[in-house]
């Protein structure tokens, strides 16, 4: 809720800041810390996740198109 700071609808830094003790060093530290490199992290993991999608597809196409002379018809003349 904004509060009536010297007649106008504004907010103090310093009253901004003391409810969101998570963004600033003075709250708790960890907590600060894991909300500020989650999303690097997250990003890692995403391009992590992509880079081995991307080897995934180039390994297969691999095994696709360089193999198919390995492919041989099952032989049903054994008995």
């Amino acid at each position: 809720m904004v509060r009536m700071i010297n007649g106008n609808n504004s907010v103090h830094e310093s009253q901004l800041f003391s409810q969101l003790p998570i963004y600033t060093l003075r709250g708790n530290f960890s907590v600060s810390f894991v909300f500020f490199f989650f999303p690097f992290f997250l990003f890692s993991c995403l391009v992590l996740h992509s880079f081995f999608i991307l080897l995934y597809f180039i390994f297969s196409g691999y095994v696709l198109f360089y193999n198919i002379s390995d492919i041989r018809p099952i032989d049903t003349t054994l008995t």
